[in-house]
Formats: structure tokens, sequence, C-alpha cells
């Protein structure tokens, strides 16, 4: 009666999963989402994967030339994808595969752009017939009924080794692990796009279907699976070769309503460009020698940026320029730097509310101290620790600023330290303090 209860359950799992990836994918939309650089696609998952721009920046100089006919970006979706980091509860794949479980449709908003970019590069990869390992730190026996047909609806990491196995099984004899044995038919081979050489990685697609040959507990701390793929994933059963594999996307993860907004605005920042770069300068140009120039809110991009550097830096020598709640990235922030490197004009840069990151603050950082700005505004742009330390870096040189404003980041208390030590100042209560002139705004953490 319970092995029947279990496979009522395993059905209706796995039917509702079908079915809401049937919806997903039922729509156009998701042909619309562009595909971006990796920089920019991880821009949403920002806010609740902290780190993710720092290890976006370590992976992009390993796919300079990648393998496989992959774009660097897509290669980078790839590596990012395979790498782990703690916390585990703010780890890309972690994360990610939960969110895939879930098939939460509002959860799964922040993860378009990045999905477009990975499963881009996958499906470029060739499907392999191999069997391949992959271990867990759970007691997993009761869950793989023996002949039991189960799905797995996440990306599974695998490796062609068993070794690294067998040495956590010797460090530590206490945990119950599993060791799945998965004789795979469409694997897809990602070793040359990790970023350790001895990485043997492999990877399981999400939707791919298995029975279950062997489940036995070989001793009290080891469970042993073996797994057969019966049938590959739907996102392989959509590709078609009179279908180029770059725009064979229309079935996959299309929440209509929300991708329709971004495919549509996308579309629209284009076709308008040329109009939106004249109504920015107009903006400019209307604030005449006010020494002030307001340009919040009007959907500025790192292309926009060019035209704010001409005319309001170099060319009407504004003092302060307000750039809040725009979509700066990393780019803009080195247009921006250029501009103000050697530029003893502008004392006040607003850019609350953007997405400049740690690497745009690095651009910023070397900039600054060449420059008479006296306050800038970073807060909410998704910068952790990485970027508290190039800050440090440039107060320890700072001739002119005095207000700094780092509110709703990531810093973390390493990186306030980093700041506050730099201006020879021990206290712990951080908020709103100033130190050797400096007057310095983030909360505690």
């Amino acid at each position: 009666m319970g092995a029947c209860n279990r496979k009522q359950e395993l059905f209706k799992q796995d039917s509702v999963h079908r079915i809401q990836y049937e919806i997903l994918k039922s729509t156009d939309g998701y042909d619309k989402i562009p595909i971006v650089s990796l920089e920019q696609a991880v821009l949403p998952l920002v806010h609740f994967l902290p780190q993710i721009q720092t290890y976006v920046h370590l992976i992009k100089h390993k796919c300079a030339n990648p393998a496989d006919g992959l774009t660097p970006d897509e290669s980078a979706s790839i590596m990012l994808y395979s790498i782990g980091w703690q916390p585990l509860d703010e780890c890309l794949y972690v994360v990610l595969n939960s969110t895939l479980q879930s098939m939460n449709q509002h959860s799964l908003k922040p993860w378009l752009l990045y999905l477009k970019l990975l499963f881009t590069a996958v499906l470029h990869l060739p499907s392999i017939h191999l069997t391949v390992y992959r271990h867990s730190k759970s007691a997993l026996m009761k869950q793989y009924d023996e002949d039991e047909i189960i799905v797995w609806w996440e990306f599974s990491l695998c490796t062609t080794s068993i070794e690294p196995f067998k040495s956590e099984q010797c460090s530590d004899k206490i945990e119950t692990r599993t060791l799945f044995t998965i004789e795979c038919n469409t694997i897809k081979d990602i070793r040359k796009h990790t970023y350790f050489q001895s990485d043997n990685s492999l990877l399981i697609l999400p939707g791919t279907q298995f029975k279950v040959i062997l489940s036995i507990e070989q001793d009290l701390n080891l469970h042993l699976i073996t797994l057969q793929e019966i049938q590959s994933s739907f996102l392989l059963q959509t590709e078609t070769p009179a279908i180029k594999p770059r725009n064979s996307f229309k079935k996959l993860f299309s929440c209509k309503k929300e991708s329709k907004k971004l495919g549509t605005s996308h579309k629209t920042s284009i076709s308008n460009g040329s109009c939106r770069n004249t109504s920015i300068e107009q903006l400019i140009v209307e604030s005449g020698r006010s020494w002030t120039v307001d340009l919040d809110e009007q959907h500025i991009t790192d292309q926009d940026i060019k035209i704010v550097v001409k005319h309001a830096i170099i060319k009407n020598r504004c003092k302060r320029i307000r750039l809040r709640d725009n979509h700066i990235t990393s780019l803009g922030a080195l247009t921006l730097a250029e501009g103000l490197n050697n530029n003893m004009v502008l004392e006040s840069l607003d850019l609350r509310n953007n997405y400049v990151s740690d690497l745009g603050v690095k651009y910023l950082a070397l900039s600054i101290i060449n420059s008479n700005l006296k306050t800038l505004n970073l807060e909410s742009n998704g910068i952790t620790t990485e970027g508290a330390q190039y800050l440090a870096e440039m107060l320890k040189n700072n001739q002119t600023l005095t207000e700094l404003y780092l509110s709703k980041n990531h810093l973390g208390d390493r990186g306030v330290k980093w700041l506050t030590n730099v201006l020879n100042h021990d206290k712990k209560n951080y908020q709103d303090q100033e130190y050797n002139g400096v007057r310095l705004f983030f909360p505690n953490d």
C-alpha cells in the first residue's frame, strides 16, 4: 500500500512539474528575451546572490577563447554554474535549482536572462553516452525504489571519477552518504568550460527521466543507487535539424506576462535609441549653467553615459550630476571614470539605485583619486566586500572626498572594517560617522 501511495505521489509531482513547464513554454515570450552579456544577465540576481558579480569578474578572464563554438559569455555562464561558494544559500547553482524545483513564475523572473544564456550554451554542447557518478551527503535510498521511474527537474553536476567520493568517505565515516551511478545517453560534456582543469564535471539537463536499476544500503553509512536514462530532457526534444539552436527556445521558460515586458523594453530601447539620446542631451542643455544636472529616472543605459560625459562633464562643466534609479552597470561606470579622471570641476555624483557592482566601483575608485569629487552616492548598487576594498584603497589616497553613501549594499563586516580602518577609526557603530574628514553613510550589518 505504501509503495502504491509513493508511486501516486511521484506521478502527481511529475505531472505538476510537466504542466508548469508546459504553461511556461507555451507562449513565444521567451524568444523575445535578448541574449546579453553574463554581467548583464546576473544583475537581477545580485540582491539575493550578493557575491555573484565577483565570481563573474573572476571567471570571464578564463573564457576569452572558449571551445565548442561557444561565445565567451556562453562559456562563462556554464563556468559560473559549475563553481560553488559559501554560504550555500547564496550560491548560484543551489538557489537556481531550488527555484527550478518550485517552478514559481514570480521567483523565475530574475533568472530569465541568465537561463537564456545558459540554455543557449548547453544546447550547443555535444550530448554523449557515458556512465557518471554523483554523490550526496544525505541518505536517499528510501526515495529511490528499484524499477521506479523518476525525473530530475534540476541541473545536476556529475563526474567521471569516483575518487572524490572515496576521499570524502575516508575523511568522514559518520555521515550517511549516497552514491549515484548514472548511465546517461544525453549528458552534456562541460569539461572544457569549468574553472579548474582537473574538474571532470558533466551536466544532466532538467527533465531527464531515469529508471532505478539498483537501490541498496551497502553499510550503515553508504547507500548505492544506480540509474539508467530512459528519456532525454524536454529541452533536447525541442531541437530539430531545420531550426538553428540559438533560435529554438520557444518552448522554454517563457512566462508570457513577465518576459513580454522584458522583450518589449529591449526592443524599444533599440528602436528609439537616437530619440532617447537627443532627449538626454536636451535635458543637459536645459540645465544651462545651473551647475546641477538632474537625470534621475530617465532609463539611462551604459550607452547613454557617453552623452552625459560629453555634454554634462566636459562641455557644460557641471558641478553636480544626479543619475539615480537608472540602468547603469559597470560599463557605464567605466565611461564615467574616464570622464572623471583629472576633472577638477565635478563635486557631486549621485548613482544610487543602479547596477554599478564591484567592478564598476573599481573603475570609479581609480579615477576619483585624480578628481575633485567631494560627494559620492553609491547606495543600492550591488556592492560587496570586494567593492569595499577598492573604496578603502581609494580613501587611502583621497584628497577631496568628504561624503560617501553606501547604504543598501552587501559590504559585510569585513568590508565595513576595511573602510573604517583605513580612516583610522575602530568604533563598532559605523552608521553615519565621520572619520578623518570623510563622512560615511552605511547601515550596521
